[in-house]
């Protein structure tokens, strides 16, 4: 019986793909698979957002070492991505940071501003009970720095 290395295996997976859909358009197969095609990947909904890991002991440097090949190997599109359930599975000796102006937590209050017409009373009161606050919860600490 013939092995195939693993390139060649994923070769013979596309070609059957291919063969069976009858389009050889890399967007076609993602669309009948029921895949996002571009547009819907890079939307601002699931844009990807910049987030800070620092492992504390050796299972967090473990669980680092794991977050980093999954979001590579089974989550990259465009860009190394986490689901937030794996980041919460592989939390233990990790402390989550929610990174600059390009993380969660500033675009969500960003949004929130954007969506009070920019009025800074009127956001700052509505804060403590607004979507941005229960992102926060889930970091362990916040980096603020100025634009």
């Amino acid at each position: 019986m013939e092995t195939l290395s693993q390139p060649s295996r994923i070769l013979k997976v596309f070609e059957y793909c291919v063969a069976e859909l009858n389009t050889d358009s890399g967007a076609e197969l993602n669309r009948l698979m029921g895949k996002l095609d571009i547009t819907g990947v890079r939307s601002t909904k699931n844009r990807a957002r910049h987030i800070i890991f620092i492992a504390r002991n050796p299972l967090g440097l473990y669980n680092l070492y794991r977050l980093v090949s999954e979001s590579n190997v089974h989550y990259f599109m465009f860009r190394p991505r986490l689901p937030r359930s794996l980041i919460r599975y592989f939390r233990a000796g990790i402390t989550v940071g929610s990174a600059c102006e390009a993380g969660e937590v500033f675009r969500a209050i960003l949004q929130q501003y954007m969506d009070e017409d920019c009025d800074y009373e009127r956001c700052r009161a509505r804060l403590a009970e607004s979507h941005a606050m229960r992102i926060a919860d889930f970091y362990d600490y916040l980096e603020i720095q100025p634009l």
